[in-house]
């Protein structure tokens, strides 16, 4: 059985102004390295227990919708 990751608020709210910082979207590859950008911090996904962005993106509906263009 597994268990869905905890996803702190913070975190969302922090990813959630990175996604809006754009208006069209923000490509995957450019994710990262635009939330490091914004929040100053690095997005451990990996810790969390996200094997990529894509993962983590998924997993919150609610902050963001993955678009596959």
């Amino acid at each position: 059985m597994s268990t869905r990751p905890q996803i702190s608020e913070q975190l969302k709210k922090n990813l959630r102004s990175v996604l809006l910082s754009k208006a069209g979207g923000i490509e995957m590859s450019r994710i990262v390295d635009d939330y490091v950008h914004y929040v100053h911090e690095p997005l451990l996904y990996v810790r969390l227990g996200f094997q990529n962005v894509q993962s983590l993106l998924q997993a919150m509906p609610d902050v963001a919708k993955y678009v596959v263009c």
